[in-house]
């Protein structure tokens, strides 16, 4: 099952197109992967789209994700070797987002997938 959106902040790293990677926080992961997937997460994302979810770590506060978000980028600027690793109850749900997109798209994803994420049944 995967952890409630209310549960936690997170970091992660995109593989994006042109081999450039993204870093950001969010709080609510489903809706912050299906935003840079449809090109209303951040400018860069819109340029560069996600193509791989690399890091998705979770952390205990909003200052937390901030301070390792700036730590992050700091080292990928330094092109510093980073320990990639994906919270479990995660695993994969970036790619089921992209397949999803494939097919659809519009309020019926975030629908879709804030409710499994919030431990709910398929939309």
């Amino acid at each position: 099952m995967i952890t409630p959106i209310w549960q936690g902040f997170y970091v992660y790293i995109f593989q994006c197109e042109g081999n450039k990677r993204y870093c950001g926080w969010t709080s609510q992961v489903v809706n912050r992967f299906v935003a840079h997937l449809t090109g209303k997460g951040a400018k860069f994302t819109t340029g560069f789209p996600p193509i791989k979810l690399l890091h998705l770590e979770e952390t205990a506060s909003f200052v937390v994700a901030k301070t390792k978000e700036r730590g992050l980028k700091h080292m990928m600027r330094k092109r510093q070797p980073i320990e990639y690793s994906v919270v479990k109850e995660y695993q994969g749900v970036f790619e089921m987002i992209q397949a999803e997109l494939l097919w659809h798209d519009g309020p019926y994803i975030k629908k879709k997938f804030n409710a499994i994420e919030k431990g709910g049944q398929d939309a």
